[in-house]
């Protein structure tokens, strides 16, 4: 692999393309970072049309071998991706052609590449998974039985139910990127269709205060086409996205770019191009684009952009990021679906650290942009009561619209959940003295910060115990993006105050994929505290998606926590924000903590 970890030549001081550059748009440096991507192996099927998404899952364990690698028993999930809507029914079979199957086993998943559909034969009572498009030839892959087969249209969820295997075709080959896999032998014991799906999003749009643009052909150009590669904002969740926003700037042209979305593939930065929509028209300013038909997503899979224009075209912006943002460019390259990506297709000097491309992509036009972990208007003890006030403003010069969505605590968030719609025009900022009971609401819960238009508002919340006259008292909290929770195997420590003195409770809120953490506990003195009844030393929580609590200490821990000590979190899937809010006994005054934030 060249230096990717070398810092990027250096680029003009300024940028200008046929007289159309904004006064915005200027060049800038970055100090080097190395990527360290370390993903499951991804490999690939073909893109395909669904707009309501099922997932077919067959568990149990299998045996066989890919390239030169045998396996026996392993336990796995045959997840195979359809679309209720284009279910086909002839001589009492139903068949539906599916957009992906993958081989889940051990965290990892490896997806088939070729045509694949699921079957359910009414007469003979079994399903499974065939080689070839419904009605087409092809050979059945294996197939289970359970009565429940007799009558199944394929089209709603069920089960998950137990089944008995009754067919494997050892002489199916099915082809990956890691070789040709075979199964010699399968015991599949369960059957699951589900048709929920996470709202999920992809990529990010920061406000544009000032950033950049990487033109074909122009001085700071990586070869035309060039392919950028956001590595920093996957799918949280496995789903559609149907829709996308690009941040453009400079020029207007007619066929500019392409997105495709990439599975990673391995260890620092390589992928597999899953789907691919495009080219579309640019302008400057925001474009949105329909993707049709819509393109399958699995959590962990990133978005990419290939610019296809002259230098008078304009390119996408990029926002200069203090986090930990990374872009990566592959000059030179317009990769097809099926295409790899190895270090080999990567210009040396093109990992971009702190910097972030313009593109979102998401389903129904609606992109969850960032969270207030903890929100509410309720009663506290010691005669306090809490609320949360507001402030939205739009940083950008053009208007920018979304919604707040509340969920409240004990429960996973949904969509329909109760929201508040709003709509800010260039530079203006509103307030909301008390947000949840302004929505009709009351309770704790988290807020999420939805856009619909432009980029997402400077969010700020001031979380207070409400004294009336007497003012109040409490911590601002701003807007948290998803980048920034926990994720395995990050592991964070919270501290235990005085308890004498202070009350503690220990909030939690998940994203789409939901969480599983590990929980210890320790004295002042470093010697550890047991957790459970059986007096084990971990604790293990398991969190749906979108889920919030906000629990006292001891209630979080299951045990009597100990002043002056300590709590660590580790957190071994999904994703998610813990913090620790702290209260002052006699004047009610707060404070929060995030685990993983120092």
């Amino acid at each position: 692999m060249k230096n990717l970890t070398k810092a990027f030549r250096e680029r003009c001081p300024h940028i200008s393309w046929g007289g159309d550059e904004p006064q915005d748009l200027v060049c800038g440096g970055h100090a080097p970072r190395m990527l360290a991507m370390v993903f499951g192996l991804f490999l690939v099927a073909g893109p395909g049309i669904f707009a309501t998404p099922i997932r077919y899952t067959f568990s149990g364990t299998v045996s066989g071998s890919v390239g030169s690698t045998n396996f026996t028993n392993a336990s796995v999930n045959i997840v195979a991706v359809g679309d209720t809507t284009t279910v086909t029914v002839g001589s009492g079979t139903y068949c539906d052609n599916v957009t992906s199957v993958a081989l889940e086993a051990g965290g990892s998943a490896l997806l088939l590449i070729g045509t694949f559909s699921v079957f359910d034969n009414t007469g003979g009572g079994n399903a499974g998974i065939r080689t070839g498009a419904c009605g087409a030839a092809g050979s059945d892959w294996f197939r289970v039985t359970n009565s429940l087969f007799n009558s199944y249209n394929l089209a709603t969820a069920v089960g998950p139910v137990s089944v008995t295997p009754s067919f494997t075709d050892t002489t199916v080959s099915v082809s990956t990127t890691s070789g040709n896999l075979n199964l010699t032998g399968q015991n599949l014991a369960t059957f699951q269709a589900s048709t929920t799906q996470a709202d999920i999003s992809m990529g990010l749009i920061l406000p544009h205060s000032g950033g950049y643009a990487y033109v074909n052909n122009g001085p700071n150009s990586y070869g035309s086409p060039q392919t950028f590669i956001d590595a920093s904002h996957p799918s949280e969740a496995d789903g559609q996205i149907n829709t996308a926003t690009i941040h453009w700037g400079l020029g207007s042209c007619s066929g500019a770019f392409k997105l495709k979305v990439l599975h990673p593939d391995g260890p620092f930065g390589s992928w597999t191009v899953t789907s691919e929509r495009g080219p579309f028209d640019a302008a400057p300013g925001y474009v949105t684009v329909a993707l049709s038909p819509s393109a399958a997503v699995l959590k962990g899979d990133i978005i990419a952009l290939t610019q296809l224009g002259s230098a008078g075209c304009g390119g996408v912006l990029f926002t200069p990021n203090t986090g930990s943002d990374v872009t990566i460019i592959a000059g030179g390259v317009d990769p097809a679906v099926g295409a790899f990506l190895s270090s080999s297709t990567i210009t040396e000097g093109a990992v971009k650290p702190g910097e972030t491309m313009g593109v979102r992509a998401g389903a129904s036009g609606t992109y969850l942009s960032g969270i207030l972990a903890g929100a509410g208007s309720t009663a506290g003890a010691n005669n306090s009561f809490f609320r949360t006030g507001l402030q939205l403003t739009n940083p950008e010069n053009g208007t920018i619209a979304g919604k707040l969505v509340f969920h409240p605590a004990g429960t996973s968030g949904t969509s329909n959940d109760p929201s508040l719609a709003y709509s800010l025009n260039p530079g203006q900022t509103t307030s909301y003295g008390d947000i949840i009971s302004q929505m009709g609401q009351s309770g704790l819960g988290s807020l999420d910060v939805i856009v619909t238009l432009g980029t997402r508002p400077v969010a700020a919340a001031h979380v207070f115990n409400d004294q009336g006259a007497a003012g109040t008292d409490g911590f601002f909290e701003d807007l948290m993006p998803l980048s920034q929770a926990m994720s395995p195997p990050q592991s964070a420590t919270l501290q235990i105050p005085d308890l004498s003195k202070y009350r503690v409770n220990i909030g939690v809120r998940t994203l789409a994929d939901g969480a599983t953490i590990l929980v210890s506990l320790f004295n002042a003195d470093g010697s550890q505290v047991p957790l459970v009844s059986s007096q084990q030393p971990l604790l293990t929580k398991t969190y749906q998606p979108a889920y919030f609590e906000q629990v006292g200490v001891a209630a979080f821990l299951g045990a009597t926590p100990p002043s002056a000590g300590s709590i660590n979190i580790t957190v071994t899937s999904g994703h998610a924000v813990v913090y620790a809010s702290t209260t002052d006994n006699v004047t009610n005054d707060s404070s929060v903590r995030f685990a993983g934030k120092d």
